[in-house]
C-alpha cells in the first residue's frame, strides 16, 4: 500500500475511498428500503412488508457494520501508530526501526557478489578502526575478521 508515496497518505486515501463507496451502498439500501416499505400499503390491511424490504434493511445493516468495523478495527489503530507504519509498512523502502536488524546487517556486510574488489587488509583496518572508536563490539569485530579471512 505504501510503495508509491512511502507515507501514510495512501492508507488515508484507501480508507476514504472505501468509506465513500460503502456510504453509497448504505444510502442505496436505505432508499431501497423506503421504496419497498412504501410500496405495500392498502387502506383496509394497513402496512405489510415483503421480503425485498427486509433484504434491503439487512444489506443496509451490513454496510453500516462494515463502516464501523473498518474505522474501529483497521483505521483507528493504524492511525494511532502511523509513524511506525510508515517506517515498517509492508512495501516501505525506509530503513526498519528495529535496532537488532540494523546491527545484524552491519555485521553481514561482507557479501562477495555485491561488493566491488577489495583488499582484505584494507577491510580489516576499517573494522579495527570501528572497534577502536567504539562503534562495534569485540565480538562483531571477530565475526567480521573471521568472514574476511575465510574469503581468501
Amino acid at each position: 500500500m505504501m510503495k508509491k508515496n512511502q507515507d501514510f497518505s495512501s492508507i488515508d486515501t484507501a480508507v476514504k475511498n472505501f468509506k465513500g463507496y460503502t456510504w453509497l451502498a448504505l444510502i442505496g439500501c436505505a432508499l431501497s428500503s423506503l421504496y419497498w416499505g412504501n410500496k405495500y400499503f392498502s387502506e383496509e390491511d394497513g402496512w405489510y412488508y415483503d421480503d425485498e424490504f427486509f433484504a434491503s434493511l439487512i444489506f443496509a445493516g451490513i454496510a453500516f457494520a462494515y463502516l464501523i468495523v473498518v474505522q474501529v478495527l483497521f483505521y483507528s489503530p493504524m492511525n494511532r501508530h502511523r509513524e511506525w507504519v510508515e517506517v515498517n509498512g509492508i512495501f516501505s523502502t525506509k530503513p526498519k526501526s528495529d535496532k537488532s536488524s540494523v546491527n545484524q546487517s552491519e555485521v553481514d556486510i561482507i557479501k562477495g557478489e555485491k561488493l566491488k574488489q577489495y583488499s582484505v587488509a584494507d577491510e580489516l583496518i576499517k573494522w579495527a578502526k570501528l572497534k577502536e572508536d567504539g562503534h562495534i563490539s569485540e565480538e562483531e569485530f571477530n565475526e567480521a575478521r573471521i568472514k574476511l579471512l575465510k574469503r581468501n
